[in-house]
């Protein structure tokens, strides 16, 4: 019976040892547990991103080349444009008109409005090509014959502006008729002016026919007495002072 006793002594004693060492135990594992869920639930999971593909780079569309060959000057209005392009069938269009390529070359007749710098754009198209322009330049410059017209213009008017001081000179001395005069300044006998210098001086000089008929009739009548009739026969003679009927009449009336 003794042995029955401490047999149950010592399984008393295990139980106690092990509830004690039970206890300490219990915090720490507690403590771990939550030091692991706290690790758990503060570390975020990674988030998964999508990588963007990039777009891709698209190719520049090819230009079309385009060239004026000239001409540069010019002598005339009508002159013709030439020049090449690529690609060769590529369109060409200048101020708005379709210009014809045969075979990267292009030529088209234009006209030249002004004397100096004429310009003209060229564009040029061609469907996926980007458009070209250019911009054609021509120099109107004179001709051997329009030099001479302007020299023989320069002394037209010299001779007309001689001309009409001229018929200045005589209308400061005597009374002519417009007639009169014209036949004073183109006579052989008179100043020797053409036709043309003579008529030029006539229809530009400054004067009133009127009172050169008054002043015709004045200086008859000092020569010597004269009826009324007479005096206008004298003043529309051909061979006389050559002024028009309504102009002698005028005179008449003023002198008599």
């Amino acid at each position: 019976m003794s042995w029955v006793k401490w047999g149950l002594a010592a399984l008393i004693c295990l139980a106690v040892i092990g509830a004690v060492f039970g206890e300490d135990e219990t915090p720490d594992e507690t403590g771990a547990a939550a030091v692991a869920a706290a690790t758990s639930t503060s570390a975020p999971e990674p988030v998964a991103t999508e990588t963007a593909t990039p777009a891709p780079t698209p190719t520049p569309k090819p230009e079309v080349s385009i060239t004026v060959t000239g001409p540069s000057t010019a002598r005339s209005d009508n002159v013709t444009l030439r020049g090449t392009v690529d690609p060769a069938n590529a369109r060409i269009r200048i101020k708005g008109r379709s210009v014809k390529v045969r075979r990267g070359k292009w030529t088209v007749p234009v006209t030249l409005t002004k004397r100096g710098k004429n310009t003209f754009r060229v564009v040029a198209t061609r469907k996926g090509f980007v458009k070209a322009t250019e911009t054609a330049v021509v120099t109107r410059k004179l001709s051997a014959a329009e030099k001479a017209a302007i020299r023989r213009e320069k002394v037209q008017r010299r001779a007309n502006r001689r001309a009409l001081e001229s018929a200045e000179s005589y209308l400061e001395t005597s009374g002519f008729s417009k007639q009169g005069l014209y036949e004073q300044l183109s006579s052989e006998y008179g100043s020797g002016f053409t036709q043309a210098e003579a008529q030029y001086a006539v229809d530009h000089v400054d004067v009133d026919w009127n009172k050169e008929a008054v002043e015709a009739a004045e200086s008859y009548l000092d020569t010597m007495p004269m009826s009324r009739q007479a005096l206008i026969d004298q003043l529309t003679s051909e061979y006389g002072s050559g002024f028009t009927y309504e102009q002698a009449v005028h005179a008449v009336d003023k002198v008599y």
